[in-house]
């Protein structure tokens, strides 16, 4: 399944994330920013009443919401941890997440060295570091050695965007998405969702992730970023 994408040069955008809804739903579109008002704008929008919601086989329960978390963190310096969730309590399914990542790293890519943590309150992954869904930040979407096969679109990940910098360009452009539809993750207490902007080995194992403080990876930068996490809660 194609959870959004865009099959057109201008629009065609589609986004097929089930939203469920008990009583009523409410649709409404908005001019993306400095576009003309005068301009049309064209929507199908289907779904069904009286059916379970599953996702890939997997039952939500009736009273479970689709929530969109879009968190940005500007001149995020090296090594800051940027937050894309934190529930502090409540059950729930982690679907999907997109970053968008502009960093000032003289194309080194050393930012993507930053490690994904999940938080799950009650659980052994409670405290740092967490459930890793990443040792990289190529690693969570599916990839490796920082993109270097370029641009990618699947099923369950994709690289849409990686413009690496120079001497000339101090600015690195990155971003990708993760759709955990086929692994999925669900929290019964809370949950808390981080991404490091680039990251350290610890001094005493050499291994990555495991050190709050450590040698720095490399030349990360500091970076802007925006990230959007879709989450079923109930």
């Amino acid at each position: 399944m194609n959870f959004f994408g865009k099959n057109s040069a201008f629009g065609g955008w589609h986004v097929n994330i089930l939203i469920p809804f008990s009583k009523s739903i409410r649709i409404t579109l908005q001019y993306p920013p400095g576009m003309k008002t005068n301009h049309q704008l064209f929507a199908m929008a289907r779904g069904v009443e009286n059916l379970p919601l599953t996702i890939f086989g997997l039952p939500l329960p009736d009273n479970a919401r689709l929530q969109i978390f879009l968190r940005e963190s500007l001149n995020l310096p090296v090594l800051a941890f940027h937050e894309l969730v934190n529930i502090p309590t409540g059950r729930g399914r982690l679907l999907g997440t997109m970053i968008d990542i502009t960093t000032k790293d003289n194309g080194s890519l050393n930012t993507l060295e930053g490690c994904w943590h999940a938080y799950l309150p009650g659980s052994q992954y409670d405290k740092f570091p967490g459930l890793l869904l990443g040792t990289g930040a190529e690693d969570y979407p599916e990839s490796a050695y920082y993109f270097n096969a370029g641009p990618y679109r699947g099923p369950t990940s994709g690289l849409t965007v990686i413009e690496q910098g120079n001497d000339n360009n101090f600015y690195s452009n990155i971003s990708f998405y993760k759709l955990h539809h086929k692994d999925p993750i669900f929290f019964n207490n809370g949950f808390k969702f981080d991404w490091r902007n680039g990251d350290v080995t610890d001094p005493a194992t050499g291994e990555k992730c495991i050190a709050i403080n450590g040698n720095i990876i490399g030349k990360p930068g500091v970076s802007n970023v925006t990230t959007m996490v879709y989450l079923y809660t109930w």
